[in-house]
């Protein structure tokens, strides 16, 4: 998982092969392709965690200047540039999100925990539940799903 909180810090959580077996570490993001835990230092580039952690996104190709064009590049640049932008956690492992996500979430000044991919990555069966959800809503606005006598 990658983690920002909030007074800017970034975490990496990972696991790294150890003598005993593979062992939990935690990395603090020290330059913009480094990160330091207590006794090593890895070089990884944001996009490579990126890449490495959700294949199935193009992680370097935007789509937020096409859906809006009169906005400054500038602006668009900053928005997608990955990850987080406040303090929150991407999560990409479905062990770590099952044993960590309710920690992350409940510290203090802790934001949203986001995991890509959770239902596939999980097995969960969504396919029935949205077209479930789907049929229900039949052309209706929020408001109206959420407030009958709307």
């Amino acid at each position: 998982a990658l983690e920002r909180i909030a007074d800017g810090a970034e975490w990496l959580h990972a696991q790294v092969e150890a003598p005993g077996g593979w062992q939990p570490a935690l990395f603090l993001r020290s330059g913009p392709d480094s990160w330091r835990s207590t006794d090593s230092i890895i070089h990884l580039s944001l996009a490579s965690i990126a890449a490495a952690a959700l294949p199935h996104l193009d992680v370097k190709q935007s789509n937020l200047h096409a859906a809006a064009p009169a906005w400054p590049c500038d602006l668009t640049d900053e928005l997608d540039r990955w990850p987080l932008k406040g303090p929150g956690a991407v999560v990409f492992d479905p062990q770590f999100f099952m044993q960590r996500a309710a920690a992350l979430v409940t510290r203090p000044g802790a934001g949203p925990v986001l995991f890509p991919g959770a239902s596939s990555r999980l097995k969960l069966n969504t396919d029935s539940l949205i077209k479930e959800i789907e049929s229900n809503i039949a052309g209706r606005s929020l408001c109206q799903v959420l407030s009958p006598s709307a």
